[in-house]
């Protein structure tokens, strides 16, 4: 995060599956999720509230079934984080 007048003010670095990295410096409750920018963590459970389901970094994986149709119903984008977004978390 930055000030408009003094530049940088947090640090969030996380890992393409959304795993916060230590050396982070920011207590915030908003994390980054890559290209979907900032989502929720307000009950510092560690799942990521990403517009219709909840997504846990550490297992890489949505905790409720995708509705729209696909082989796996729970994995974040196609299983390629790096090359792919799921910005309404379907």
């Amino acid at each position: 995060m930055v000030k408009a007048s003094n530049g940088a003010t947090s640090n969030f670095l996380h890992d393409e599956w959304g795993v916060k990295d230590p050396s982070s410096d920011s207590d915030s409750p908003k994390t980054y999720v890559g290209g979907l920018g900032v989502h929720d963590d307000t009950a510092d459970t560690g799942l990521l509230y990403m517009r219709q389901r909840h997504y846990d970094p550490t297992l890489a994986r949505f905790l409720s079934r995708d509705r729209v149709a696909n082989l796996n119903r729970y994995i974040y984008a196609d299983n390629r984080p790096v090359s792919l977004v799921d910005p309404n978390g379907l």
